[in-house]
């Protein structure tokens, strides 16, 4: 059975239940006993059933890239590649009067973390979808898996390596079927599959004034500086850890 707990008191469990202490517990992806269902740091609930989930709704898990999302009570926000719905909780606890659509593509996600969070804390204003954002529209594609972390599914894999098939959308089909007319934010971290999803999206681009996009290859990274920078954006880029791995910050300058 599910239950509400202080979020001090599970840390504490996960902490000593690990055999190297703290270390171990914050760098791995530890499986708890049974799902939890604690309060986010933004205050709505979120189900829980490993430390990934845990330190990412209770701790300051990309607390820079959050901080940089400026939105308002009537923002439209779109999270592609929501995972297990940070993102999409945090834009919820002030987006009240426009529309959020959380996309994700692993099914694992979207199931077992991402939709029991929008249902947990009845957001009507939420659209969850299971797809894969990609330049057409009703494709079939393979997602294997993450045997890293598996919390980062991608497009992009290799021989003997497990995959789902999943139906693809465009961001262009998205936006016209829930009739936005104007979009304040994308967040965009689909594990190389970027470029794809943004060459679908040039009539959002056109009513989007903020894009942030988390870039896996450098080529990869070139072609969305392209299309954002053709859409009219002006760009602000941050590495993460090499030239392959990094953050675009897009914008477009008010008239």
């Amino acid at each position: 059975m599910l239950i509400l707990v202080k979020v001090h008191w599970i840390v504490k469990k996960v902490y000593y239940r690990s055999t190297n202490q703290y270390q171990r517990y914050y760098n791995q992806n530890l499986r708890l006993r049974k799902p939890l269902i604690i309060r986010s740091r933004w205050g709505l609930l979120a189900k829980v059933d490993d430390t990934f989930k845990l330190r990412s709704f209770t701790g300051p898990y990309e607390k820079h890239m959050i901080d940089s999302i400026r939105l308002s009570e009537d923002s439209n926000f779109i999270d592609v590649g929501a995972n297990v719905g940070v993102y999409t909780l945090y834009a919820a606890t002030i987006i009240r009067k426009g529309k959020i659509i959380a996309i994700e593509a692993a099914k694992a996600h979207y199931e077992n973390a991402l939709l029991p969070n929008i249902q947990l804390n009845s957001l009507q204003n939420v659209v969850c979808l299971n797809a894969a954002v990609w330049d057409t529209d009703n494709e079939e594609i393979k997602l294997y898996d993450d045997i890293i972390s598996g919390y980062n599914p991608t497009c992009f894999g290799g021989a003997g390596v497990k995959y789902n098939i999943v139906g693809t959308r465009t961001l262009d089909s998205i936006v016209a079927e829930y009739g936005l007319d104007n979009i304040d934010y994308i967040k965009m971290d689909i594990e190389g599959a970027e470029a794809k999803a943004l060459q679908g999206a040039k009539r959002t681009l056109e009513i989007t004034k903020n894009v942030i996009v988390e870039v896996h290859g450098k080529d990869k990274g070139e072609q969305c500086e392209k299309i954002l920078s053709d859409s009219g954006f002006k760009m602000n880029i941050v590495k993460k850890h090499n030239e392959n791995y990094y953050w675009i910050f897009a914008s477009k300058s008010e008239k």
